[in-house]
């Protein structure tokens, strides 16, 4: 008896993972293993898809958000004029909103 494996298709792939699944549930549906699952997720990432992958207790999510650049609200355009100076000041949290606070 052959192992017949099927073709994978990403375009369905990137469709099935709009909705947040875990990584059993994209093996089962495509016949595939952790390994090869998080290798087309980084490739997905490379190509400048937003998909995020979490852990949740044991299970791990992936989930696609799209094209959509998640940053567009940051981009700010200051006016300074004949000036060539600018001061500014960065402030970051790396805890903000961590659900390990």
């Amino acid at each position: 008896m052959e192992n017949q494996k099927r073709e994978f298709d990403i375009t369905k792939f990137k469709e099935f993972i709009k909705k947040e699944r875990t990584v059993e549930q994209l093996e089962k549906e495509f016949e595939l293993s952790e390994f090869e699952i998080m290798g087309y997720v980084s490739k997905l990432k490379k190509a400048g898809l937003n998909i995020i992958v979490a852990k949740k207790d044991d299970a791990i999510s992936v989930i696609n958000l799209g094209d959509r650049k998640l940053n567009n609200d940051n981009s700010y355009n200051f006016d300074i004029g004949d000036s060539n100076n600018i001061k500014i000041a960065v402030i970051s949290d790396t805890r903000l909103c961590s659900k390990f606070q």
